[in-house]
């Protein structure tokens, strides 16, 4: 659990420092990220998206998530 946990939150810290070359967008400019997540990561970096546009406003994150037998 814990190595799910380390992993969820480098995948945020990542997120994050990509988002960060956007800043000092005009407010009514909106940002969309697709962000490609495979296997179970894509459920457990979904419940984190909330909380980053959030924290992130003008910045919409959509996750595909993507199965692993789809990965080549």
């Amino acid at each position: 659990m814990n190595a799910i946990r380390g992993n969820l939150n480098f995948l945020y810290t990542l997120l994050s420092l990509f988002i960060c070359s956007g800043c000092g967008l005009t407010p009514e400019h909106r940002t969309e990220i697709v962000f490609w997540a495979m296997g179970a990561e894509g459920e457990h970096v979904a419940k984190l998206m909330p909380e980053f546009e959030r924290l992130n406003p003008g910045i919409t994150v959509r996750v595909q998530m993507i199965p692993w037998n789809a990965a080549h």
